[in-house]
């Protein structure tokens, strides 16, 4: 099981029961849960079915990539990077962005290409796992903008 579904179904004082242990006790013998004397039952197994949304993990370039920048950047800078939001297109737009002065950023239209991968907000975190912070900002024209500090 993962933490994440440990911390949802377990409180800080319950043991947390493995494959083994149930096994030998039964899968449905109470767990002793440390409050107020009380035995629950353990929940049943995360699903771990793939959805239609869920993003394909990152290529070994990009994150090579992006491990380069990590290391490039001073720490305390910031890394502003935009990503589509569609899942379901045929093509997208590229665009030359250039600062314009410390209020905006000036966004040309290039041409239109396939898109080559679907981001979701869990894949960019795992993208991103090494800097200290990663915000998301949805935008109008469905990009979502993503600020990212070392």
């Amino acid at each position: 099981m993962s933490a994440d579904y440990d911390r949802l179904f377990h409180s800080s004082g319950d043991a947390v029961q493995t494959a083994d242990e149930e096994s030998e006790r039964g899968a449905a013998t109470p767990i002793p849960t440390g409050g107020l004397g009380r035995s629950e039952v353990t929940p049943p197994p995360m699903p771990i079915a793939p959805t239609e949304t869920q993003a394909a993990p990152a290529s070994p370039l990009l994150q090579t990539v992006v491990a380069k920048l990590h290391r490039m950047l001073r720490p305390g800078a910031s890394l502003f990077a935009l990503f589509n939001t569609e899942e379901r297109i045929e093509s997208i737009s590229t665009y030359a962005y250039r600062i314009q002065d410390h209020r905006t950023i000036q966004m040309s239209a290039r041409a239109q290409r396939k898109p080559a991968q679907i981001f979701n907000n869990r894949s960019l975190e795992k993208l991103f796992q090494d800097f200290s912070s990663v915000k998301f900002f949805l935008t109008r024209d469905r990009l979502r903008e993503v600020i990212v500090k070392r």
